[in-house]
């Protein structure tokens, strides 16, 4: 799979029967198969189609299709990965995990701890890791499993993480560093403490299963941090989440057999000084949008906003071309988050300050300062990249939604408004993971008009 890939684009078979194809024809009409591209985990035990030699590829895709959209008696089907974790959890935590055949299809042992089984779900999906260790938070579920995290899981994990996302794999810090060592923004080390320490108190405090979870900290809010070759573990980050006297954790829910459709009750939002500034919802959308990214970051459901300057994620593509990672790493110890870049340099771009993905934007920055002068080389540096052949200025003002996760920013742009000059650039090419974001972003044309070949219009 792709660094950018998500569970939504893997199909696993386990064991196959053909009668009357060979083996070559067999291969090459499997390697024809889109898979569909639905968010859902669906498991079925058994699969039969019937069709031509020729067709069989076909006759198997639109088979899946229909998994996808018909629930069916024998499936077994989670909405995304952070569902499918939370419910793993759940049969481990009953000791049911054998009295699932799913389980046994993902080779997890029938006796693994909760630990030990969400930890080897983690490790096959890292960049989808951060978004699920957020769901079991959620439902008060990730203080018993990473209590019961082994170690060897837990290098597993830190291993799978650092080969996903291209970083170097993190040193524990020396005996005598202090808390300047390795500088983290205040707001990101509150959030990571509010987050971590009700887990971690208690465990070793270099135990692996905190080297993994400190790793996690940083690349969903401080990622430049993990940019270097010679990557340290912040000391004040592992002071915080592992810190004994904080309040201890929430009462854990109950565990209860695996339910794919159960939820925990909500636990207590986050206090107040946690959160980011509210949003104010623009003239066009509904209220809730105004506590989007509130709900990004008290719990693992996806913010979700409406916005006319969706192309501002455009700039994604053309500050990679700069490889702005570099150029963070050059700036010290406190370099603006890419969070805030994108929010100076789209508004450089024309953006009003009160669109919502300007307050979007500003939530998820741990509260950075660009260096004076930073932004104006940056917008000189994308000016040359692009105004000879165009576009110049950016086309940024596109209308669109832009879906976010712990772990993802989706941005959904309707094919009826694609501009041709954004193509030819390549400004809407998928990035993939980005580093300096510690995000997967993706961009998706929706509505698009399916036409079969050779079929007339009208």
């Amino acid at each position: 799979m792709s660094a950018g890939a998500q569970a939504e684009d893997a199909v696993a078979v386990r064991r196959l029967r053909a009668r009357g194809l060979t083996d070559s024809v067999l291969r090459r009409e499997l390697a024809a198969i889109a898979t569909p591209r639905v968010p859902q985990w669906i498991f079925v035990p058994r699969l039969a189609v019937r069709g031509a030699p020729q067709s069989i590829g076909a006759t198997l895709q639109t088979a899946l299709q229909r998994l996808a959209a018909e629930a069916t008696a024998e499936a077994v089907s989670y909405p995304d990965f952070p569902a499918l974790v939370v419910a793993c959890a759940r049969s481990a935590l009953a000791g049911a995990l054998g009295s699932s055949w799913h389980w046994s299809a993902l080779g997890l042992p029938r006796a693994a701890s909760p630990g030990e089984a969400v930890g080897r779900l983690l490790a096959a999906q890292p960049l989808e890791a951060g978004a699920a260790v957020a769901a079991l938070a959620h439902r008060a579920l990730l203080r018993e499993v990473w209590r019961s995290l082994p170690d060897r899981v837990a290098v597993e994990l830190t291993t799978a993480l650092v080969r996903a996302t291209r970083i170097a794999a993190p040193e524990w810090p020396r005996s005598d560093a202090g808390a300047t060592d390795n500088p983290v923004p205040e707001s990101a080390l509150a959030r990571a403490a509010a987050f971590w320490a009700p887990v971690l108190s208690g465990l070793a405090p270099r135990g692996e299963p905190v080297r993994a979870a400190a790793v996690l900290a940083l690349l969903r809010w401080w990622p430049q941090s993990l940019a270097t070759a010679s990557a340290v573990l912040p000391a004040a980050l592992l002071t915080r989440i592992t810190d004994t006297e904080r309040p201890g954790p929430r009462a854990s829910a109950q565990a209860t057999p695996d339910s794919p459709g159960a939820r925990a009750p909500s636990p207590p939002a986050a206090p107040a000084s946690l959160k980011p500034p509210a949003l104010q919802a623009g003239p066009d959308e509904p209220a809730d949008v105004a506590q989007a990214v509130e709900t990004l970051i008290d719990t693992e459901a996806p913010a979700a906003i409406a916005t006319a300057w969706g192309g501002a994620l455009f700039l994604v593509n053309a500050l990679n071309r700069l490889d702005l990672a570099a150029r963070l790493g050059a700036l010290g110890d406190e370099p603006p988050s890419g969070w805030r870049l994108l929010l100076e340099l789209a508004l450089a771009h024309g953006m009003p300050p009160d669109e919502p993905l300007a307050d979007f934007l500003t939530a998820l920055d741990p509260e950075t300062v660009a260096p004076a002068g930073f932004v104006e080389e940056l917008m000189a540096a994308i000016e040359g990249l692009y105004a000879r052949a165009g576009p110049w200025p950016l086309p940024l003002a596109q209308p669109a939604r832009i879906v976010a996760t712990e772990t993802h920013v989706d941005l959904h742009l309707d094919c009826g408004t694609v501009d041709l000059a954004v193509r030819r650039a390549g400004l809407d090419f998928d990035p993939g993971w980005v580093p300096w974001l510690g995000r997967v972003v993706q961009f998706h044309y929706d509505h698009v008009p399916v036409h079969t070949a050779g079929a007339r219009r009208p």
